[in-house]
């Protein structure tokens, strides 16, 4: 291995900040050694993320753009480049004469800046370059967010209590479809100059306003100012990009105790977890499970727990008219069905009207109530059908299956396929099958015993 590379393998192994001359010739970067001029520099951006203060301070300016691209930067290191901008000894020239072609140029570098180098930039450039950043800059919206926080030093925030003058949301920002203006609010400023008023007459549009975390988790601080108790419905309903941010922890210590609250709130979240914190919470307040509630759950029944199942009566399961526990588990549906029979044994007789009622609760009936509806012209569909018990089905002859179905039976030939069905099928004479008229294959066949073969 040539010695040139043999020296640029250990000096990397080694950590250090090296530059490659012209001329082919090795420096390292260090206080005790000369500078080269940025022309002669091909630095590793390896090597130059390692760079010590002290060696960042003696190169002056010539890294300081490899050294913006550095994710990790230390403390020591980002003070020696503060240091260094701060001197006013670089091609930019002091903080206080910037320009925007100056910002425009300096690029990722203006986040490393501290809140006194911004405040000692003139506020009449960089307040516009801020805004008119938003379309042109390689900076993102968060990004710009942070400098503009920047420039309030943490007394003035503590010190802020009411809304600046200038910042008051009027009317006329609302009613701009775009609501421009708010996007250069800070989020202290968000919090401070938003109203009740503001909030509830354009909560929609505030909750799905394209915001950044920090300002959207400004605009939830409010609402949980104004709402300490919990959120009305007319909140919960346009919940949107708001939604992220409320967890279990937080609805728990809301009033939740009617039913349009709950109704609300299930529709409008998409984590179950939040639903389930949600019911939990309203139980918890009312202490029953009645049939308003029932209704409110609908789909979402299939979220309580063991303990909460215990709590429904046949009473409520028989005044519910929108319960739907078809998409349960098969243990739900299991502990439903002999409360949800009893609660309709009035109507026993009136057939049309049971199986209307029974129907979605029909996954957990044993094969002998299946028979039993078998005898009745209910014309079962093939999605409740197909969400009847394996264990169940295994005892309905082919006949049984054909008066379950009834002027649905041309159905279960297109489902034949479908792993419940399959296994029915495998379990039925083939010519009890053929009975059927559907063309079904893959039952017995006559005269013949299956017999398992043992492994020995």
């Amino acid at each position: 291995m040539p010695e040139s590379t043999r020296m640029l393998c250990y000096l990397f192994m080694a950590g250090c900040a090296i530059m490659l001359t012209p001329s082919g010739a090795l420096e390292s970067l260090n206080t005790s050694v000369m500078v080269i001029s940025k022309e002669e520099a091909i630095i590793s951006n390896h090597s130059v993320c390692g760079m010590s203060r002290d060696s960042i301070a003696a190169t002056g300016e010539k890294l300081l753009k490899q050294l913006s691209q550095c994710q990790n930067l230390t403390a020591h290191q980002i003070k020696a480049i503060r240091q260094i901008f701060s001197s006013g000894n670089t091609s930019f020239g002091p903080p206080s004469t910037w320009t925007s072609s100056v910002l425009d140029q300096l690029s990722q570098l203006i986040l490393i800046l501290d809140h006194s180098i911004l405040q000692s930039i003139p506020k009449n450039v960089l307040m516009p370059w801020l805004e008119n950043s938003i379309l042109h800059s390689d900076l993102s919206q968060n990004q710009l967010v942070h400098i503009r926080e920047s420039l309030k030093s943490s007394r003035t925030k503590r010190g802020i209590a009411t809304c600046p003058t200038d910042k008051v949301i009027t009317k006329e920002i609302l009613n701009d479809d775009l609501m421009d203006e708010l996007l250069f609010y800070t989020p202290i400023e968000l919090k401070l100059c938003l109203t009740k008023e503001n909030l509830m007459n354009n909560i929609s549009a505030f909750s799905d306003y394209p915001f950044t975390d920090e300002q959207l988790k400004a605009v939830k601080d409010k609402l949980d100012e104004i709402f300490p108790e919990g959120y009305p419905p007319a909140v919960f309903s346009n919940l949107g990009l708001i939604e992220k941010l409320i967890d279990e922890k937080k609805i728990k210590q809301w009033t939740i105790n009617s039913t349009s609250t709950v109704h609300a709130l299930l529709d409008s979240v998409s984590d179950d977890k939040l639903r389930i914190a949600v019911i939990q919470r309203y139980i918890e307040s009312r202490k029953q499970i009645n049939s308003d509630f029932l209704d409110v759950l609908g789909p979402y029944i299939c979220l309580l727990n063991e303990d909460q199942f215990s709590m429904i009566t046949e009473k409520s399961i028989e005044m519910a008219t929108l319960l739907d526990p078809s998409n349960c588990s098969s243990a739900i549906k299991d502990h439903l069905y002999p409360k949800a029979k009893r609660a309709f044994s009035d109507r026993h007789y009136e057939y049309s009207e049971y199986y209307k009622r029974i129907r979605p609760f029909l996954g957990g009936a044993p094969g002998e109530d299946l028979r039993a509806l078998s005898k009745n012209d209910v014309n079962m569909d093939i999605q409740t059908f197909l969400g009847l018990k394996g264990s169940s089905l295994k005892e309905l002859t082919p006949e049984n299956v054909k008066g379950l179905l009834g002027t649905n039976l041309n159905n279960l030939r297109d489902n034949q396929n479908v792993p419940l069905v399959r296994e029915w099928i495998q379990k039925q004479k083939q010519s009890d099958l053929n009975s059927l008229g559907l063309g079904l294959q893959g039952g017995l066949p006559e005269g013949f015993i299956i017999l398992k073969r043992h492994k020995k």
